[in-house]
């Protein structure tokens, strides 16, 4: 289950990752996409799946935000150098 959350932590875009093969791999890409593309998203937690009710218990296997990915960025550029 990937949560995309905005500035004040509201759940923005609940999406269950469809991606079959290497589950944690494709979550993590398809936060990444939603991250990309949701202009109210700041945010993003990767969670196992436990049922519509409580889409967010338990610490999240994965946590990003936009900040990270500009710092992925300026790390990437700076490796090329």
């Amino acid at each position: 289950m990937i949560l995309a959350r905005d500035g004040r932590g509201k759940i923005t875009a609940p999406v269950l990752g469809t991606r079959t093969t290497n589950k944690l791999q494709g979550a993590l890409t398809t936060a990444r996409e939603i991250l990309q593309t949701t202009p109210t998203a700041v945010r993003i937690a990767v969670h196992l799946f436990e049922g519509y009710e409580s889409p967010s218990r338990g610490k999240p296997l994965a946590v990003f935000s936009l900040a990270d990915m500009a710092d992925e960025e300026e790390d990437d550029e700076e490796d090329e150098l």
